[in-house]
């Protein structure tokens, strides 16, 4: 059983390397876009940018990001081989454009890649991203939910109950928030910029009820 396993292991890594071979041309081509818009980037980063530059940046960046994607068929997998042939966390870099896209409002973009990118490969921080990506557009239903999975896959995890709060924020529903903030093990946050992001928030929070904003609970 062990050897028919290993067998059909060793098989589908083959298929995966014979159909990167095929691919590499048009992978070429999207790394090196990929390089140009960075070595860009850092060049923008030294002066002040103005909101256009910002844009155009970013709405490279996530065209480049589906672009490679494509190219490697949105296959994990040949993702994997293609970082580890160019020594490049495209993976990460592609997280961090749904934060960037996000940044500048353009929500829809934003969950849009992190859905396609969830569809390829399950990562903890594309799942926590979710509930806050979807309140953002407006899907309170599809958000909810999306917490509530967490709640039961990632019991207890910081990242989880602060992105759950953050979300919960962005509906209106100020208790949950706060539920979801108490929750986390403040003997967790391993992190100082982690711990002082939550103590911002629950800060927030206390401002808030005191003026008596989103202290409505979602329904």
């Amino acid at each position: 059983m062990k050897k028919r396993r290993k067998r059909k292991k060793v098989k589908k890594n083959q298929t995966v390397l014979m159909d990167l071979s095929e691919r590499i041309p048009r992978i070429e081509k999207c790394v090196d876009r990929i390089r140009a818009i960075w070595n860009a980037s850092s060049i923008f980063n030294e002066v002040d940018e103005e909101y256009s530059i910002i844009f155009t940046q970013v709405s490279m960046e996530r065209d480049a990001a589906y672009e490679l994607l494509e190219a490697c068929n949105n296959d994990y997998e040949i993702l994997g081989h293609v970082m580890l042939m160019y020594r490049e966390e495209f993976w990460v870099w592609m997280s961090s454009v749904i934060w960037r896209l996000f940044g500048l409002n353009f929500y829809e973009d934003a969950l849009a890649l992190c859905r396609h990118m969830l569809g390829m490969y399950r990562t903890d921080h594309l799942l926590f991203s979710m509930p806050l990506l979807l309140a953002a557009n407006n899907n309170k239903e599809e958000a909810l939910s999306s917490i509530d999975q967490n709640m039961k896959e990632f019991p207890h995890h910081p990242m989880m109950l602060m992105m759950a709060g953050d979300a919960l924020i962005s509906l209106g529903d100020f208790k949950g928030a706060r539920r979801a903030f108490n929750q986390i093990d403040r003997e967790r946050l391993d992190e100082f910029e982690m711990a002082r992001s939550l103590e911002h928030r629950m800060d927030f929070l206390k401002r808030s009820k005191s003026r008596g904003i989103g202290s409505h609970t979602a329904s």
